[in-house]
C-alpha cells in the first residue's frame, strides 16, 4: 500500500489501529463472558467480531507500512462483567468508534488521502451494524427473550445441530445434552 504522506491523518491511522488491537482483545474477553453466562449465540458473535476487527487492525497496520507515528492514547478499561453490561459497553465503544472514524474520515478527504478516508468510511459502517446488532442483543436479554419467543421458531442446537419448533428453547438439547445456552433461533438465510 502507498504511505500515508500528511501528519494528522497518520497520525490518526496509527491512533485507530491502537484502538482495533484494544477492540480486539475487548470482544475476547467478552466472548469468553457470554459463554460463562450461557449465552452461546452471542460468545459466537463477539468471536466473530473479535476477527473481523483483527483484519480491521491488519488493513491500518499496512496503512501505516514504513511510517513512524507517535502518538498518545488513553486507555480505558471497563473491566468485564454480565453479559447484558458487556453488550452495553459494547455499544457505547462502537458509538464513539463511530464518531471518531467519521472525524478521521473527514480530516483525510481533506488531506486527500482516499484510499484512507474510503476504508474509514467503511469501518465506520460496519461499526454501525455492530451497534445495532448490539442493542437487539441486549434487548433480548433485557425481555427475557434469548431463549423463549411469542410465537413459534425453530430452535437450533449450535452444539449438535438438532432442529425443534417452540416457543422456548428447552433447557437441555435431548440429542447432545448440552444446556440450553447452545440453543439459537435458526437463521435460514443463505
Amino acid at each position: 500500500m502507498s504511505t500515508i504522506s500528511e501528519n494528522h491523518t497518520l497520525e490518526n491511522v496509527a491512533r485507530l489501529y491502537l484502538l482495533k488491537l484494544q477492540a480486539i482483545n475487548q470482544y475476547e474477553y467478552f466472548a469468553k463472558q457470554s459463554k460463562k453466562d450461557g449465552y452461546e449465540q452471542i460468545m459466537a458473535i463477539f468471536t466473530e467480531m473479535h476477527e473481523q476487527i483483527l483484519n480491521h487492525a491488519k488493513t491500518l497496520f499496512r496503512l501505516l507500512e514504513g511510517q513512524s507515528p507517535v502518538v498518545s492514547l488513553e486507555v480505558k478499561s471497563p473491566g468485564i462483567s454480565n453479559t447484558a453490561e458487556n453488550l452495553a459497553v459494547s455499544i457505547a465503544n462502537e458509538k464513539a468508534m463511530i464518531a471518531l472514524l467519521k472525524e478521521c474520515e473527514a480530516l483525510a478527504w481533506t488531506e486527500d488521502q482516499k484510499k484512507v478516508a474510503t476504508k474509514l468510511k467503511l469501518f465506520s459502517q460496519i461499526s454501525e451494524f455492530y451497534v445495532r446488532r448490539f442493542e437487539k442483543l441486549l434487548k433480548n436479554i433485557e425481555d427475557g427473550t434469548v431463549f423463549k419467543k411469542d410465537h413459534k421458531v425453530k430452535w437450533y442446537c449450535r452444539k449438535c445441530g438438532l432442529i425443534y419448533e417452540s416457543e422456548r428453547a428447552l433447557h437441555n438439547c435431548p440429542g447432545c445434552e448440552h444446556p440450553q445456552g447452545y440453543f439459537e433461533v435458526l437463521a435460514e438465510n443463505f
